[in-house]
């Protein structure tokens, strides 16, 4: 599992693998991308340490040049699922607000 960086609040599901952090600076993220106005960052050293301990890594990303770029970076290495979200546009709608409303990031 990896733990990303994120300069959102914390949700109730969030759980230990979003670390929130007031700013995602590139001195600690090697990746980072940008999701629901929030900034979301990957550390390349955990999953390079994944690697040299031949243990399997997950990232959860939805972010398509991030993807692109760790499909570059480690070639042999990355796999990636695409879940389709199959839901009436007026569910997912909701969903959207309600999380808009969770992260809605403080001033």
């Amino acid at each position: 599992m990896h733990f990303k960086g994120a300069d959102r609040p914390p949700r109730q599901f969030d759980g230990i693998k979003i670390r929130c952090v007031d700013r995602v600076e590139s001195s600690k993220y090697f990746y980072i991308y940008q999701s629901y106005s929030f900034h979301y960052g990957i550390q390349k050293s955990q999953i390079d340490a994944a690697i040299a301990e031949n243990r399997h890594h997950f990232i959860i990303c939805n972010n398509l040049e991030v993807i692109r770029a760790l499909k570059h970076d480690y070639p042999d290495r990355v796999r990636v699922v695409f879940l389709d979200f199959n839901v009436p546009s007026e569910a997912l709608h909701a969903i959207q607000e309600a999380r808009k409303y969770i992260t809605t990031k403080l001033s």
